[in-house]
């Protein structure tokens, strides 16, 4: 599916200035790579479509991720955001992407399974807290787009799809 990086460790790859990662040492960071495989795609490339079993969880090292929602897009994901969350967080277990996620750029992403996402949380309660807080806030997004009409959708395309670590 992905094109694998061979040429970095992942550790190197994973770094602190990531919003994700912000103010993890170096042996935080080292630990961190376990969980995850460092892949390069293509501008273009499906990263998952909504509706199907979501297979990982990603965070953008570097290069954008554009998401939407019944084919209408709804926010760019940066390097340091990540996406996949809210579906393997789901509490029904219901393990369906909501959205659809796509490479704008070429990009370098760190992947998890859902083992190793799982592990993740576990391991990093930092790290969890603040994925915690970006899913409630999509989950939020996502049901508020869900009730809106035909006329009310204007709202959706000036929402912004949330992202970034609540503060």
């Amino acid at each position: 599916m992905f094109a694998r990086v061979t040429t970095d460790r992942t550790e190197h790859s994973i770094n602190s200035s990531l919003e994700l990662f912000e103010g993890l040492g170096r042996p935080e960071i080292n630990r961190l790579g376990t969980y995850f495989t460092v892949l390069d795609v293509k501008a273009g490339r499906n990263l998952g479509r909504r509706g199907t079993l979501c297979q990982h969880f990603g965070v953008v090292l570097s290069g954008q991720v554009a998401m939407s929602f019944d084919d209408s897009p709804v926010g760019i994901i940066p390097a340091g955001c990540f996406f996949g969350a809210v579906a393997l967080l789901n509490p029904n277990g219901d393990y369906r992407r909501r959205g659809s996620a796509t490479a704008l750029d070429d990009s370098r992403l760190a992947i998890a399974s859902p083992r190793d996402f799982a592990g993740l949380l576990y391991m990093f309660p930092l790290i969890a807290q603040r994925i915690y807080g970006v899913v409630d806030q999509r989950r939020a997004f996502v049901v508020g787009a869900g009730q809106e009409t035909i006329e009310t959708s204007e709202l959706t395309r000036q929402r912004e799809f949330p992202m970034h670590i609540p503060v």
